[in-house]
Formats: C-alpha cells, sequence, structure tokens
C-alpha cells in the first residue's frame, strides 16, 4: 500500500498493489492494482486487473497482462488440424 502521503522513485513490483500516493517509475501489478482517488503514476502500468477510481491520475501506459497459457496445443473445434 502507498499511502497518499508518501512518494516512490522507482520501480515498484508485487502481486497486490494499492496506491494512494505518488509513483515516479514503472508499475508492475502480477495480480490486481488499485489506483485510489487522487493517486499519481508516472510511468507504465503492467497489471493483470486494475481498479481505478476517479481522480487517479496515469501518465503512461497501461499494460494488461492476461491469464498466459504455455505449452498447451489448441486444436480447432470443427476437427481440423
Amino acid at each position: 500500500m502507498v499511502s497518499s502521503d508518501a512518494r516512490i522513485d522507482g520501480e515498484v513490483q508485487a502481486a497486490h498493489i494499492v496506491v494512494n500516493g505518488t509513483i515516479n517509475g514503472p508499475v508492475h501489478a502480477t495480480e490486481t492494482l488499485e489506483l485510489q482517488a487522487g493517486s499519481r503514476v508516472k510511468g507504465d502500468v503492467h497489471y493483470k486487473s486494475i481498479e481505478i477510481h476517479q481522480g487517479a491520475v496515469v501518465e503512461g501506459r497501461l499494460v494488461h497482462h492476461g491469464a498466459e497459457v504455455k505449452g498447451v496445443e489448441l486444436k480447432l473445434a470443427s476437427g481440423g488440424q
């Protein structure tokens, strides 16, 4: 949790992140990210699930990372190969 008076200069990485203050740097949330009203992020935001409250500011790209499936072969439903 980044409290309302907190300021972080640098990269932030964690599974679950709640921001109420300011982050100057990239943010990597491997699970959930919550940007509360009044929060500010200057940098790219990488997330799996995100909640942005009215008044939150992001100066950077929002990059969604869905569930990654590795080593799984997909087959067509029509029976094609």
